[in-house]
């Protein structure tokens, strides 16, 4: 693993999942840019919610269930992530043994939380608090600025 005391990491569940490390002379500014300003992407936002809505459940629940519970949590106009979307993450996590398939239907996979990836949870959540805490405050503010202005 690489410091998650790092100011200049970004968080890359997919494939090697390990932290994508960056510098602050980005090559492509495009790059930075596009996960302003939480600096992180839907897809790894995605991965870390699973593991987070997993280490929460007692039961093994599948993939559909996973979107249900994130479909019941956010607005649904806001962010509604795919199947198609998903399920490469499930299986991708699964590659890397932070989920497992406890059980299978010919159309289910049912999956948990490892060991290795209850660690990865801890440690992103950790890493991560401040930059979403800081994302949230950013957002509040703008918002009630601009709506504010609005209203006079």
């Amino acid at each position: 693993m690489v410091d998650s005391n790092s100011k200049n990491n970004a968080l890359n569940l997919i494939g090697s999942f390990e932290i994508k490390k960056t510098s602050s002379k980005r090559a492509y500014k495009g790059e930075y840019n596009r996960m302003f300003p939480a600096k992180m992407s839907s897809s790894n936002f995605l991965s870390l919610y699973t593991l987070f809505l997993l280490s929460n459940k007692s039961e093994p629940i599948y993939g559909k269930q996973i979107l249900q519970e994130i479909q019941d949590t956010i607005d649904i106009d806001v962010w509604k992530p795919s199947h198609g979307t998903l399920y490469p993450l499930l299986n991708d996590m699964e590659k890397n043994n932070l989920i497992e398939v406890v059980k299978e239907t010919p159309s289910k996979k049912y999956y948990t939380i490892t060991k290795l990836g209850k660690k990865e949870l801890d440690l992103r959540l950790d890493e991560f608090k401040d930059m979403l805490i800081q994302s949230s405050n950013f957002f509040n503010k703008v918002i009630s600025k601009m709506y504010n202005n609005l209203n006079k």
